[in-house]
Parts: C-alpha cells; sequence; structure tokens
C-alpha cells in the first residue's frame, strides 16, 4: 500500500497533508471520483458556475507538491442568461 494525497480546488484551495493509503490505482480512481462527489454534494452554490473549473488531483506527496496521478475536472462556464429563462422561471432551450 502507498499514500496518496487527494487536493481539491472549488473556489478556493485544500491541500492533502495527510493522505489515504490505498492499495492501487483502481482504488486511488474510486476514491477521486467519491471526492468529487463530495464536493457537488456539499454544496455547488456559484462558486461551480464561475468559470472556473473545480478540481480534484491526486499525488504521492502532501501538500499538491509533485506530478498528478490523476486529474478530475468539472466545468460548468456561465449560468443561463436572463433571455433563456421563460416568463414562467423555467430554462429555454438555446434556439441558436
Amino acid at each position: 500500500m502507498a499514500l496518496h494525497y487527494f487536493h481539491h480546488s472549488n473556489g478556493s484551495t485544500i491541500l492533502d497533508h495527510f493522505g489515504t493509503d490505498l492499495p492501487d490505482l483502481t482504488s486511488v480512481r474510486r476514491e477521486a471520483l467519491r471526492g468529487m462527489r463530495e464536493l457537488t454534494n456539499l454544496g455547488a452554490g456559484d462558486s461551480l458556475w464561475s468559470g472556473e473549473p473545480w478540481k480534484l488531483w491526486v499525488t504521492h506527496d502532501p501538500d499538491g507538491i509533485g506530478p498528478p496521478i490523476l486529474t478530475l475536472e468539472l466545468n460548468a462556464p456561465g449560468s443561463p442568461t436572463e433571455s433563456a429563462i421563460g416568463q414562467s422561471g423555467t430554462l429555454q432551450p438555446d434556439k441558436t
């Protein structure tokens, strides 16, 4: 087993100082997906729609040092424009 450090950025950057002991890359991938789900479940808020991607990356070293083993990004640039929202407040399809 080896320590893997899971860092994330979603409007602010959090660096992992402690690491998680995982046996293989499959386990690292599962944990990365779980971590990204947790980020989105904890409240997307406005920072997701700011155009700045949310990012989770894994390294063999603490504090975000070293090359990433893997990186996940979630990008949702911009929010629906006022013109895309109809009178009822529902999102209308883009006609372009």
